[in-house]
């Protein structure tokens, strides 16, 4: 595991958090033989992104994503695959996910975590829709107001660094799709809405399954 994603030598994350959301945490980890004493030495991004897995996983939703599919076709096609990030921002994201807020990051996943089975179909229906309004009750409105220092990093921000790299896409050839988490998409500050602040046309294609956007 990224040393990145360890607290400082010496500290713990109990220390950073409530007696409440420990024994909360506990709660939720104890139906998969775990505790928060599993965790003490690791961030609370890591914690975070942990109980989410466990919990799609219990629920059987462990299937590759979009993202991996879609670049599986790409390497048997053998097309040229590149990110908008590298994998070390990525796991710098997670290292600051919290930070300064870790019992208010850890209860809201909590919270998250006690609705995602009922609202899994929600969002799913959102995404293959193409609802940006949905998508925002569903994804964005809870965060921005429950956390809106995580808010700003990991949407805000990312979206924001996203910007010029996706102008230089667009300003020369050859085509290229483009794969986001559907979280960007939506709200005033995502990258429908930036895309069209810097003048570009952005247009709905719409398909049987689903509603993909071109931007010209």
């Amino acid at each position: 595991m990224d040393l990145a994603l360890r607290l400082p030598e010496g500290e713990r994350l109990s220390a950073r958090i409530t007696p409440e959301t420990r024994a909360l945490l506990d709660a939720r980890l104890r139906p998969y033989g775990l505790s928060l004493a599993t965790f003490e030495p690791w961030k609370p991004g890591m914690l975070s992104i942990s109980l989410t897995m466990l919990e799609l996983q219990r629920l059987g939703i462990d299937a590759p994503g979009v993202d991996e599919l879609l670049y599986r076709r790409a390497m048997a096609a053998g097309r040229p695959v590149s990110g908008l990030e590298t994998p070390r921002q990525q796991i710098e994201f997670i290292a600051r996910m919290g930070e300064g807020e870790e019992d208010a990051l850890l209860r809201q996943t909590l919270v998250e975590l006690g609705t995602l089975e009922s609202d899994f179909d929600r969002m799913i229906a959102a995404w293959r829709s193409g609802n940006l309004k949905a998508l925002e009750a569903l994804f964005i409105d809870p965060m921005r107001e429950t956390s809106p220092r995580l808010y700003q990093t990991l949407l805000v921000k990312r979206n924001h660094a996203w910007l010029p790299k996706l102008k230089r896409l667009l300003a020369s050839p050859p085509t290229e799709l483009v794969v986001v988490g559907s979280a960007h998409l939506a709200g005033a500050d995502g990258l429908i809405a930036r895309l069209r602040q810097a003048g570009l046309r952005v247009t709905r294609l719409r398909a049987a399954a689903a509603e993909p956007v071109t931007v010209q």
